[in-house]
């Protein structure tokens, strides 16, 4: 999908670092500046202006976005860019902060400025915040067919190795009505595909006065026509109740696939971190969740070297990983970040040894997902066209797509050949599987049966 503009007011470019909520965000931005009339690129060449989105969850990730800003700044010292804006999650944790930092930016756009993007560009007094109900349109950076669905912000879960709560604040829903007509709009536009995400999406609701809840909010979704997968990021354990695993599993938009964090395995590290589950409770949902939905496909992280894990807490959670069998496993080291609960806990774990630990977790879960991904050779799945590489005459395209049991840009990809086009859905027979990637055939598409008939 194009996103350039035929007005001709300054380009604008945007780049975005971090997780998909950041993303919508920038494409929030986007589209109100598109609406006043400006040119917005996804080449930063081609730029007047430059606004970076930044994350600064991790100590990793802030460093990564002063790197970004330091090489957009040198751009801007020899005049290929005129202007240079820092938006996000770094502006609203950091502050005044960044100004001494970085003196050559000419402004900073917390969370809460975003809605006033075009104000805050033209210099001009800022007009009241839109909330998040009242969105203006967003201009996807994502392919045309596939789009994330934002239904909620910030958090009240308060885990305590977590500076979600402070960066973004509290939990605050959408009304069940602004979601729904932002995803009948992306389906009149072509998305076929939608991810929910927000920072938990099983707590969507709890705060609104009338508490509709993701059940509802699915079956609603479901009724929408022209989108054909809907996918759940980023579910707390905890928020996964009987009434929405039967209703993932009775509804056949609904892709059999959840996105459940778990963070550890051990019930000592678990009240540690505040999660309010335990290992018991965990056990429970997994086996509920294959029970209800034999195909499902579990995605999971989990933290290594948290203050005071033992050596056994870090071997009850490799065995725990060992016999759930999750289909995809992200593992990461426990990063200290100031402000958080966790900073100032005893027994801080040396880095030598969550690294080792956090590999041994990597190599044990590399042998489960091709297992998990060997089990699927000889059968056929849908799958999703995301882009065709073409490869010189007479030579069929590389498809390059995604099954239903692989989220956009987290998950690895399914490879095929033939003469399809970006956005088409198919049927495929895996022929063979990676760790992470697939490759498959051609076996039909939805409009072979119409054309036989």
């Amino acid at each position: 999908m194009s996103m350039e503009s035929t007005n001709k007011k300054a380009t604008v470019s945007f780049v975005s670092l971090g997780c998909p909520k950041l993303l919508v965000d920038t494409e929030m931005m986007m589209g109100a500046l598109n609406e006043r009339g400006y040119d917005i690129t996804f080449d930063t060449s081609r730029a007047d202006i430059v606004v970076i989105n930044t994350c600064s969850f991790l100590e990793v990730a802030r460093r990564e976005s002063f790197a970004v800003i330091d090489e957009f700044i040198k751009k801007k010292r020899i005049g290929r860019i005129s202007r240079l804006f820092v938006a996000g999650c770094l502006p609203e944790l950091m502050g005044q902060e960044l100004d001494a930092m970085f003196p050559e930016v000419d402004g900073f756009v917390s969370l809460k400025e975003m809605a006033n993007i075009v104000e805050i560009i033209e210099s001009r007094p800022k007009s009241e915040s839109i909330s998040l109900g009242l969105r203006p349109h967003r201009l996807l950076s994502t392919a045309s067919h596939t789009a994330y669905l934002k239904i909620a912000d910030g958090c009240d879960n308060c885990c305590t190795y977590c500076l979600i709560p402070k960066i973004r604040g509290p939990l605050v829903s959408r009304s069940l009505e602004s979601i729904i007509d932002e995803a009948r709009r992306l389906a009149e536009l072509g998305v076929l595909e939608l991810n929910l995400i927000a920072q938990d999406v099983t707590a969507y609701g709890h705060d609104l006065p009338d508490a509709p809840r993701l059940p509802q909010l699915l079956k609603q979704l479901c009724d929408i026509d022209g989108i054909q997968w809907i996918r759940l990021l980023y579910a707390h354990p905890k928020g996964i109740s009987d009434e929405l695993i039967q209703t993932i599993a009775r509804h056949e938009k609904v892709c059999k696939y959840i996105d459940m964090p778990i963070q550890h395995s051990e019930n000592r590290m678990l009240k540690l971190m505040n999660r309010r589950v335990s290992r018991q409770d965990l056990v429970r949902l997994v086996s509920k969740l294959r029970e209800a939905m034999p195909e499902i496909v579990l995605r999971t992280t989990v933290m290594v070297g948290f203050p005071g894990e033992t050596e056994a807490e870090f071997e009850g959670l490799h065995e725990f990983v060992k016999t759930t069998m999750f289909d995809r496993l992200v593992a990461f080291t426990y990063s200290r970040e100031d402000g958080t609960h966790a900073a100032s806990m005893p027994e801080q774990v040396p880095k030598r040894v969550a690294d080792d630990r956090n590999n041994s977790l990597l190599k044990l879960q590399a042998g489960i997902s091709l297992e998990r991904n060997s089990r699927l050779v000889g059968k056929e799945h849908e799958a999703i066209i995301d882009r065709v590489v073409r490869r010189g005459r007479g030579r069929s395209p590389t498809l390059i797509g995604r099954t239903r049991g692989q989220a956009p840009d987290v998950d690895g990809v399914l490879t095929l050949s033939g003469n399809m086009s970006a956005g088409e859905i198919v049927r495929a027979v895996i022929t063979r599987a990676g760790y992470y990637d697939l490759h498959g055939r051609l076996a039909w598409k939805p409009g072979d049966l119409a054309a036989i008939q």
